[in-house]
């Protein structure tokens, strides 16, 4: 199988995940870098007090890949919009890949489905598990829909995918983003969704 002629970039968002990144590694990362000719892992460590830095250092200590690996290492516990925000902008890829958590429960064949989503004109592709969605996300992305009058409707993601098209119209509104997937879903580019 030849790979896409594509640089992508992966960020991933860890706080207190050590139990989890081996097997996002093992499953995700060795997908994408299979898939894609070329690739970058930004991990984004929000000031975890497990052993997360250790897992992420022995991990690629005793595993060369064939990816780029950066980790952001915060001082203070930022949240997670301001850990993916510094993530995202330091992404060199031509598609990012927005991973808010390490769990990893679908299959990685829906990694290519979302890229082909990108490919076939959609510059942001989210993709949503109904299964782990939580009847309080539920209620709140039901009343937010139902008042903010907003371009396309938001949903909760398992990852999502944005072209640099997307990532360069969000960079040029110059504002601070405080809830990135409202920004995403109406900054007028073309949206889809796979559940």
């Amino acid at each position: 199988m030849s790979k896409e002629q594509k640089f992508v970039s992966v960020v991933a968002y860890i706080h207190n995940d050590q139990n989890m990144i081996g097997h996002f590694l093992d499953t995700v990362m060795v997908h994408c870098a299979g898939s894609f000719e070329k690739c970058e892992l930004i991990l984004v460590n929000d000031h975890s007090t497990d052993g997360s830095n250790e897992i992420i250092h022995n991990y690629f200590r005793d595993r060369p890949q064939d990816y780029l690996v950066s980790v952001i290492r915060t001082g203070v516990y930022q949240g997670l919009e301001s850990s993916m925000n510094s993530g995202r902008d330091m992404a060199i890829g031509d598609y990012v890949f927005e991973f808010d958590d390490l769990f990893v429960d679908y299959d990685t064949s829906v990694i290519d489905q979302a890229y082909n989503k990108c490919i076939e004109g959609n510059d942001i592709v989210s993709v949503a598990s109904n299964a782990r969605m939580r009847l309080t996300s539920r209620i709140f992305y039901s009343v937010y829909n139902r008042v903010s009058k907003t371009q396309n409707e938001l949903g909760q993601a398992t990852f999502r995918l944005l072209s640099r098209r997307a990532i360069n119209r969000v960079k040029s509104l110059e504002t601070y983003i405080p809830y990135r997937k409202a920004v995403y879903m109406n900054c007028g580019l073309a949206v889809d969704r796979i559940v």
